[in-house]
């Protein structure tokens, strides 16, 4: 079995024993030598044991590697006794998540003191800390994402309205030629208004620069049976009620 104990150095002995005896209850157990200038105390806390030794040489000024932890049953009543056992308050006690109340002092000589509480809501409430901490990074998670794509999406309305190009638009279709009709399966259902004309037919495109434009003709007229002297035949009024008479003869 393996028991450690904490010790403390300190030029003042007396000093610091009645600090523990005072604020903490302590009990000395164990004192050596019994005869002469004491070199070591021993003090019963609870079911632990904290051992003073004197030494006039401890420099009080150095850096602090060490820190003592005292479970107690109120760690704020016992604030109010720090100051007259001859130590220092650092600052009003604190609820830890792990479920403990927590107050920092000094003992006379300057070593760092933690009174510790244990508190069964103080469990229960750190839990909840912890869940009620992991919705808020959650939530502001998604409040920067939700800024950043609003941020995007107002720069492209900007851009959009003073005709700037956005990165990752698509470009513009390119114009039709001139003379050619534009595809139907297009999405586009605009015909150019050069290609129209007064009756809205198509008009023919304006020859190019160096070619003759053929001349056209007018088709020629259908032809009906007639005689030679242009009137109409009798087999042509043959299916006219009344008019079954061969044209007369001049």
């Amino acid at each position: 079995m393996t028991n450690v104990q904490a010790i403390i150095t300190t030029p003042d002995l007396a000093r610091l024993q009645s600090f523990y005896e005072r604020l903490l209850g302590a009990e000395e157990v164990r004192r050596y030598p019994h005869d002469g200038p004491t070199f070591f105390v021993g003090l019963k806390l609870g079911d632990s044991e904290l051992g003073l030794v004197a030494e006039a040489a401890a420099d009080l000024s150095a850096t602090q590697r060490i820190l003592l932890s005292v479970d107690v049953d109120d760690v704020n009543s016992l604030l109010d006794r720090v100051e007259a056992a001859g130590g220092h308050v650092l600052g009003p006690s604190t609820d830890m998540p792990w479920g403990q109340r927590v107050a920092h002092v000094h003992d006379p000589d300057g070593n760092m003191v933690n009174l510790t509480q244990a508190c069964d809501d103080l469990t229960r409430t750190g839990r909840l800390h912890n869940v009620t901490t992991a919705s808020i990074v959650a939530l502001q998670n998604k409040a920067r994402i939700c800024r950043i794509r609003f941020t995007a999406l107002w720069s492209r309305a900007v851009a959009l309205i003073e005709g700037r190009a956005v990165a990752g638009d698509r470009p513009e279709p390119r114009p039709e030629r001139s003379g050619r009709r534009p595809d139907p399966r297009s999405t586009s259902r605009s015909i150019p208004t050069a290609l129209r004309s007064d009756h809205g037919e198509y008009a023919r495109p304006p020859p190019r620069a160096g070619h003759a434009q053929p001349e056209r003709r007018a088709p020629a007229a259908r032809s009906s049976p007639s005689d030679p002297r242009g009137q109409p035949s009798a087999r042509t009024l043959r299916g006219v009620p009344g008019r079954e008479r061969t044209p007369p003869q001049g």
